[in-house]
């Protein structure tokens, strides 16, 4: 029995996605794992919390209103959606991460950031994402509406960097009119995981998409996080310049090729927490490697081959 069936086979020129890019400068076993073999992939309560909030406030800014659905049946649907033709249930499918986000107690949740803290958590970030939306309109800003009138969330732009499509979808686009000068526009990206990123590397390309797709130059881009309701790494020029990214997005692509043939660029400090499909992967002897249809992997001059 093989889990995945039939491998997604390589594009001429592979479609990617940031993550897909931070990916393959990983573990590149884990990319193919995932997006290739199409093996059933774990997650953590607290990714279910960001989908929910991503969701409520993108049908805030599109509708006017919070979705009807209460938080709990959101949270559940995300759940089953989640775990849906998938070997898992929440027990295992779903983890619990130790550190609660601020405005929850460990005496309220001692399991962790579980299903229950999630519930708790997602309207603690709906109010300060209120009061980030209140300031940003206080200081003249808007939400940016596309060309055939639909409000600025969830914006999709299409660009190519290192020869190779990529796709990303800006969380949310505001509009700050000005009498003399040009208006401005600026591109924000919300963030509900407990780190921070470390670059704007994703910013800077949403920058280029948005510029390419709309005509219209970004005056400033910026991470918002939800756990503190800060802004973060907020900048009006780019720390990438497009030839910076060019050469990020096709090494990537050259990794992908190099797992395509199976060789893998290998990440063991992932594995045990990061890794959404550690159960299927032959290094660490998950309980599903054997149904992945892939050649037994050796360890050669540093890297990982078939």
């Amino acid at each position: 029995m093989v889990w995945c069936g039939k491998i997604a086979t390589m594009e001429t020129k592979l479609r990617l996605s940031h993550s897909q890019q931070k990916s393959l400068h990983s573990c590149t076993l884990s990319w193919f794992l995932q997006r290739r073999a199409r093996m059933p992939q774990t997650t953590y309560w607290s990714t279910i919390a960001g989908s929910c909030f991503h969701e409520r406030v993108d049908a805030k800014v599109t509708t006017g209103r919070f979705p009807a659905e209460s938080i709990k049946d959101h949270v559940q649907r995300l759940v089953d959606d989640h775990l849906k033709n998938s070997p898992f249930d929440e027990s295992d499918g779903i983890r619990v991460s130790k550190q609660l986000p601020s405005g929850l107690r460990a005496t309220d949740h001692p399991n962790g950031f579980d299903k229950a803290a999630v519930i708790a958590a997602v309207p603690i970030w709906l109010n300060k994402w209120h009061r980030f939306m209140a300031d940003q309109e206080a200081d003249g800003w808007v939400v940016w509406a596309e060309p055939d009138g639909t409000p600025g969330a969830e914006v999709e732009v299409r660009y190519e960097l290192g020869g190779h499509p990529v796709v990303g979808s800006i969380d949310l686009v505001m509009l700050k009119r000005r009498a003399i000068r040009d208006d401005q526009i600026a591109l924000w990206d919300y963030k509900a995981g407990r780190s921070k990123p470390d670059d704007t590397s994703q910013l800077d390309g949403y920058r280029i998409g948005f510029e390419e797709t709309y005509g219209l130059t970004p005056h400033q881009a910026g991470y918002w996080m939800a756990r503190t309701g800060k802004e973060h790494l907020t900048a009006t020029l780019p720390t990438f310049t497009r030839a910076m990214l060019d050469y990020k997005f096709a090494e990537a692509g050259e990794r992908a090729a190099q797992a395509e043939v199976g060789e893998y660029h290998i990440d063991r400090t992932a594995c045990a927490y990061l890794c959404s499909v550690k159960d299927s992967c032959p290094l660490v002897g998950g309980y599903l490697s054997e149904l992945v249809a892939l050649p037994t992997p050796t360890v050669r001059d540093g890297m990982i081959h078939s």
